[in-house]
């Protein structure tokens, strides 16, 4: 082909194009695959399919595209996620942890009050067959459970630091009674007391009176 000389636009027959805009009106093939499809350029299928309103995708669909399989069969949250691990997922013109949403769409609805729980230990996990229900208490319990596996300590260790905390009692002297860097313990303060602490009930003393309680009960 000579310089400057025009390439020429494959055109697109009537057939084509009422195959294109069948496709289209599915809603499962895009401009860029139709493109791709026929050989020619988006803005030619763009014309095409002028007019044809395209299908909005459900929820469901929606969802289905955030997520991919790992070798734990955790489906993992490909969309936004929060510092912890947690997705967020909108639909029904709010936003939900995307763990919550995945149980009402392949569920059922939640009821006020309901907690999901991962049974894989895997925040962004929307695998309904990994979630149940549970209650707060569970939950929490869950969560102080799994800050004893990094440090080695038991249950009750970690609520006492977090009661030794909470009544005043300064992070240096609480670090060095555990031999942990202060830089580490504040952080887990942190995430305990966003577990432990229930908005309407102080929990973490009856989590402790409860531990010390079972500890009695071994010896």
């Amino acid at each position: 082909m000579k310089p400057g000389t025009a390439i020429k636009k494959q055109q697109l027959s009537e057939e084509q194009i009422q195959e294109i805009c069948t496709l289209y009106s599915t809603g499962d093939w895009s401009l860029k695959r139709l493109a791709k499809k026929y050989g020619v350029s988006k803005y030619q299928i763009k014309k095409a399919v002028k007019g044809i309103v395209k299908p909005k995708p459900t929820a469901l669909q929606r969802f289905n595209e955030k997520w991919t399989e790992d070798e734990n069969g955790c489906h993992v949250w490909k969309g936004y996620k929060s510092k912890v691990g947690y997705g967020q997922f909108k639909m029904n013109k709010k936003v939900y942890r995307s763990h919550r949403a995945s149980f009402e769409l392949k569920k059922r609805p939640l009821e006020p009050g309901e907690v999901v729980r991962h049974k894989c230990d895997n925040p962004s996990c929307v695998n309904v067959n990994h979630l149940e229900l549970g209650t707060v208490q569970d939950n929490n319990m869950d969560k102080l459970e799994r800050f004893r596996q990094p440090w080695h300590y038991a249950v009750i260790d970690y609520l006492e630091m977090l009661f030794m905390y909470q009544i005043g009692v300064p992070i240096d002297i609480i670090a060095r009674r555990f031999s942990i860097k202060k830089t580490t313990l504040k952080s887990r303060l942190k995430d305990m007391e966003k577990s432990a602490v229930d908005p309407t009930e102080d929990r973490v003393f009856h989590y402790r009176d409860r531990a010390i309680h079972e500890d009695r009960v071994k010896s």
